[in-house]
């Protein structure tokens, strides 16, 4: 009957090793996985300090970009008005131009 548990304790033990190593295993993932957390959330913080600092600058970009949309939009309108001149003046040239008549 000694023989008998000795043998289970046997099997219990060996079973507790395999568990030991598998939360060893675990463990350092857990380490692994945390390390790279950090150094993750350190970059990050890095990434979002360097962006404030750029802030600034990106939205006067984005300032002087509107305004070049608002000048291109003011240079078309005086393009469209100089050519509406233009042709309603050859429109009235030709109109009232003596073409065909007689002397």
């Amino acid at each position: 009957m000694s023989s008998e548990i000795d043998r289970s304790l046997g099997r219990l033990e060996a079973s507790m090793e395999a568990i030991r190593d598998m939360v060893e295993k675990q463990s350092d993932k857990l380490d692994r996985i945390a390390d790279d957390a950090h150094s993750t959330r350190s970059r990050v913080e890095k990434l979002e300090a360097r962006m404030g600092a750029v802030e600034p600058t990106v939205n006067e970009m984005e300032k002087w970009r509107e305004r070049l949309v608002g000048i291109r939009l003011a240079a078309v309108m005086l393009w469209m008005t100089i050519g509406g001149a233009i042709t309603s003046g050859l429109a009235w040239l030709w109109a009232h131009a003596p073409f065909g008549k007689g002397p």
